[in-house]
């Protein structure tokens, strides 16, 4: 699979955007057959009116305690927070000493497009191998959510600033 230096460049142009901002309201969580909740949702670039980007948020049946928060450009994921334990650790890749990451990273952490645009231009792959560890106080979907808005120039409007979680199922069966 190739990569081109424009879809590179159209990505950087994208998250450069201070104008782009979450439709309304917030998307309902989907059961994707595939062990989690999924809400995805639209993101507008207000002075074009264009719609190329959705922001992913993603709970895990087996542990909902560690959701994902993504950025997903035209059906590519360019960036990506993950919730984890303190206590659970994955390692970078080898190339990730050289962008100043560290070796291993435990806890939250977030796959940037900034360190792993190289990769993607390199293999072809859409992928976002390095990670960066966050030591801001991600113990909650919500905290999640406004730092990754924040990070990335997503405006929130007003009446979409509570997250709605799934109820149906998240803490077991909600008909015992």
């Amino acid at each position: 699979m190739t990569v081109t230096e424009q879809q590179l460049e159209d990505v950087d142009l994208y998250l450069a955007r201070k104008d782009k901002q979450l439709t309304e309201p917030q998307p309902e969580w989907v059961d994707t057959g595939r062990e989690d909740y999924q809400c995805t949702w639209s993101i507008i670039e207000m002075e074009t009116g264009v719609e190329r980007s959705t922001l992913k948020l993603r709970i895990p049946f087996a542990s909902f305690e560690n959701p994902s928060v993504g950025l997903i450009f035209r059906g590519n994921p360019i960036a990506r927070l993950d919730r984890a334990r303190d206590s659970v650790c994955e390692g970078n890749p080898p190339y990730a000493t050289r962008l100043g990451l560290p070796y291993r990273v435990c806890g939250p952490h977030l796959h940037s497009w900034e360190h792993n645009r190289h990769h993607v231009a390199l293999t072809g792959l859409w992928e976002l191998p390095a990670r960066v560890p966050i030591t801001d106080n991600m113990s909650r979907l919500n905290q999640m959510f406004f730092w990754f808005c924040d990070k990335f120039s997503l405006m929130i409007p007003n009446n979409c600033r509570q997250l709605h979680l799934p109820d149906r199922g998240l803490f077991g069966d909600p008909n015992a």
